[in-house]
């Protein structure tokens, strides 16, 4: 056999072994697409996306409270000792509203969300709504480095 035998060969070998890849790859597709809905509009994620920050930046809220019924100096105290539950909150609500308008930003000029981009933002979002256990921490440990150090992480991710 000679060697313009064999590339002839191998031409039509790879002719044929093409289409094949091509029909699986296509049969992939459409399996993705029976098994997950194909891609999602993206006005879907962001209004689920928008749930997530809201309930998130609500949550924020639970710590900020003052027991009924003070008077005078222990009302006083009591006030002081939110302050720093309430920079907490602040920092935190600047944060995530900043993140929110971000995120408005990138969906605003994203028609459809495929698997790739949904799984992420999902991730994006477990995240966010997290965020209220580091406030807390923060706020009811502000003095401890530990703390500070956990908020400032999670904002980090």
């Amino acid at each position: 056999m000679t060697a313009r035998e064999l590339w002839r060969r191998l031409r039509a070998w790879r002719g044929r072994r093409r289409p094949r890849r091509q029909e699986q790859r296509r049969q992939a597709r459409e399996q993705q697409l029976v098994l997950w809905g194909g891609p999602v509009e993206a006005g879907r994620v962001l209004a689920f996306s928008d749930a997530i920050f809201a309930i998130a930046i609500t949550l924020l809220t639970i710590n900020l409270e003052v027991r009924p019924g003070l008077h005078g100096a222990a009302f006083t105290s009591a006030l002081h000792q939110l302050l720093p539950a309430l920079g907490a909150y602040a920092l935190s609500f600047l944060i995530l509203g900043q993140l929110w308008l971000a995120h408005h930003r990138i969906f605003g000029v994203i028609a459809r969300v495929d698997y790739v981009v949904l799984r992420r933002n999902l991730l994006f979002l477990g995240l966010i709504a997290i965020m209220p256990f580091p406030v807390r921490l923060l706020s009811d440990y502000h003095d401890r480095p530990l703390a500070v150090a956990v908020y400032a992480l999670v904002f980090i991710l």
